[in-house]
């Protein structure tokens, strides 16, 4: 009877523990409310054609075979194929396919025809082999040149290394240093032309600074700041140019000259008025002195001290009898037969 009790219970044990299970499956698991990855458990890799995208880092700790095509497929940035023809790895980089590496020699630069490389948005220092040129090229200086190579005369360089002669000067291969004297280039103004040295062929233009100035009345003030177009100097300033009263420049010197005995009709700084005129570069009313020449009724060339021959010389209707130094027009008749000019001093 007891061991009929036994089975008894331990069979209602065993379904209950089933029930629970199944009870278990039904009411406790929750059907994905959407598919996969977005609502619940991410996609699989699987064997599909069906383009797959994984967020975060794939880590493959065996080996990891790329797609394989005889010729370049389509591509899209950063894309890796391996070419079976050419035995190489492939990545598309702006907008073109590149070597990646392998073949069989190793380190093997990047190939590109000159219609891919001309493409490429290239640094400083970027190598390829040029399959069109079969040659090995390097970008700098704004250019892809061939590595062997350097930069002809009168072609736009950065360094003298990167030209032929060795000198860079101006932005261009140059051939020679081209320095230590002024109004000089190998730019585009070269008398000798671009990338020889000359010197500058414009009087309006002074490419280095070469021609410095100084403030008038000072040495080297009447010197113009561009070249004279005609050989190593600098042009020379004609006229007042901003130099004080009595003062200009002769245009054949760099420094200013002052105005002797005469007035000063140039610019605004002025000695023109009635009765003045420059006297050892100061502007000063004139006095009746030997200094002055006769100047009366238009008449110039005798020393107020010099008898005149005839009384029309001086202006008078007759002779004049004043005194050389006299400073006022003839007084009208004389009676003297002595005739002198009168000393004006100035000039109306």
């Amino acid at each position: 009877m007891k061991q009929k009790n036994l089975y008894f219970y331990t069979n209602i044990l065993a379904w209950g523990l089933v029930l629970l299970l199944i009870g278990n499956y039904v009411f406790g698991w929750t059907t994905p409310s959407g598919d996969p990855p977005g609502s619940n458990l991410p996609a699989p890799i699987n064997v599909s054609s069906t383009a797959q995208t994984k967020a975060g880092n794939l880590i493959i700790e065996g080996v990891l075979r790329l797609g394989q095509f005889a010729t370049a497929p389509s591509g899209t940035e950063g894309a890796l194929y391996f070419n079976t023809t050419e035995k190489k790895m492939k990545v598309y980089s702006n907008s073109a396919w590149g070597d990646l590496g392998g073949g069989a020699v190793p380190g093997l630069l990047p190939n590109y025809t000159t219609a891919q490389r001309d493409a490429l948005s290239p640094a400083t220092g970027q190598q390829i082999y040029n399959t069109t040129e079969n040659k090995v090229q390097v970008y700098r200086s704004g250019v892809w040149m061939a590595v062997s190579a350097k930069l002809a005369l009168a072609a736009t360089c950065t360094l003298d290394g990167d030209c032929d002669s060795t000198h860079c000067v101006d932005g261009v291969c140059c051939n020679t240093v081209c320095s230590g004297t002024v109004c000089q280039t190998c730019g585009a103004l070269s008398s000798a032309g671009l990338g020889y040295c000359g010197y500058v062929n414009s009087s309006s233009n002074d490419p280095r600074n070469t021609c410095a100035t100084a403030s008038p009345p000072a040495v080297d003030s009447c010197k113009s700041p561009n070249c004279n177009g005609t050989g190593y100097a600098c042009g020379y300033l004609s006229g007042e140019v901003g130099q004080p009263t009595c003062k200009r420049c002769p245009g054949d010197s760099y420094d200013p000259v002052t105005i002797v005995d005469a007035q000063d009709t140039e610019g605004s700084n002025l000695c023109n008025t009635v009765h003045w005129r420059c006297s050892s570069g100061t502007c000063t009313k004139s006095t009746c002195s030997t200094v002055y020449p006769c100047v009366y009724s238009g008449y110039i060339g005798q020393s107020c001290t010099t008898a005149c021959t005839n009384a029309g010389q001086c202006g008078c209707l007759s002779a004049c009898n004043y005194p050389p130094d006299y400073c006022g027009d003839c007084p009208g008749s004389c009676s003297s037969n002595t005739f002198y000019c009168v000393c004006r001093g100035w000039v109306y």
